[in-house]
């Protein structure tokens, strides 16, 4: 098997039922917190969208492919699944590699690199 470096992301959009988005906030925690104890955990995000206060996106980060399918097939990830079941309508799951990240670095040598943009838009 070809292994692929980068980081492996499980990104899940799922809308809460009217007057239980604190709940389901509340459920989403508790399946997060303890996946930061957990071989090759990188990183848990959960927020929800500023125009739709309802709908709610959780992302976990993962150092590699097993990692992240050990954690699918955890029980941790069966109580994620229970909280994925309260939604209303059917949840959007995204498993997303992430060959590569740039920081600062990369715009400092591309700001700096020969190949400005002119404030006429050409390039030089």
């Amino acid at each position: 098997m070809c292994q692929v470096q980068g980081v492996y992301q499980l990104a899940l959009r799922l809308k809460s039922r009217a007057g239980k988005t604190h709940e389901m906030l509340q459920a989403l925690r508790s399946v997060m917190l303890p996946a930061e104890f957990e071989v090759g955990y990188l990183s848990c995000r959960l927020y929800s969208e500023a125009d739709e206060p309802d709908s709610l996106c959780y992302e976990e980060e993962w150092s590699t492919e097993e990692d992240l399918e050990r954690e699918i097939r955890s029980i941790r990830f069966g109580r994620l699944l229970a909280v994925m079941e309260t939604a209303t309508g059917s949840p959007t799951v995204e498993v997303r590699l992430i060959a590569e990240r740039r920081g600062w670095d990369y715009i400092h040598l591309v700001r700096s690199s020969s190949h400005r943009l002119h404030r006429n838009g050409d390039v030089n």
